[in-house]
């Protein structure tokens, strides 16, 4: 068994080498930030989306396709494609960058963004783990900044659909557990220009009979 364990090992560090080096890519990827040479049996098999963008009545015969996400954020699409390869991304580390993420850090706005971007693309298990993210970093309110926070709460409530519902039930959560962060100027603000946020806070009330 251990020799098994050891040649997946081996098996899943050469399929992630093969976004560093590009070798046997048959897809390019273009964003604002430059090129990914990528391969589609990686991604094809991680998004729906893409697969249908590779099949043969988008691209003209013997040609390698290329998918441009020119208008997507690029750190989103970065970390997007670090999951194709690695199931997993980091933001402060970006395949196409030898600096840090723009702000240095893990915040909440990049897994939003990440989060909006595998919900337009159908690849459930990039939206699963950028909630994830998302939900550690509000697991504290010690650690939250009052203006981040009410920022990505604007971004959320604007870059999916209302039946999407994961992230704006876990903005919603996190003003339900924080009731003074309405007490703040910036939390009055986004609540008068989002009433969608307000009437799902409302509800969340409701269904609890009560506040703190």
């Amino acid at each position: 068994m251990a020799i098994v364990q050891k040649d997946q090992a081996d098996f899943l560090s050469e399929i992630q080498s093969l976004l560093l080096t590009g070798e046997h890519s048959d897809l390019t990827i273009s964003t604002s930030k430059g090129e990914y040479q990528v391969h589609r049996l990686v991604v094809c098999s991680r998004s729906r989306v893409f697969a249908t963008k590779c099949s043969p009545q988008w691209h003209t015969q013997g040609e390698k396709p290329s998918i441009s996400l020119v208008e997507d954020d690029p750190t989103a699409v970065d970390c997007m494609v670090q999951y194709f390869y690695k199931s997993n991304y980091d933001t402060t580390s970006l395949v196409l960058s030898d600096e840090s993420s723009p702000s240095g850090r893990d915040c909440l706005m990049h897994h939003a963004k990440i989060f909006a971007l595998a919900e337009m693309y159908s690849i459930e298990g990039l939206k699963a783990l950028s909630l994830a993210k998302f939900k550690e970093l509000t697991s504290s309110s010690s650690k939250l900044c009052h203006d981040e926070f009410f920022s990505v709460a604007e971004y959320v409530y604007t870059s999916t659909v209302e039946a999407v519902r994961e992230m704006r039930d876990t903005v919603v959560k996190v003003l339900y557990a924080n009731p003074k962060y309405l007490d703040l100027e910036v939390g009055k603000t986004t609540m008068m220009c989002h009433t969608d946020l307000v009437y799902d806070l409302l509800l969340h009330v409701r269904a609890r009979g009560h506040w703190h």
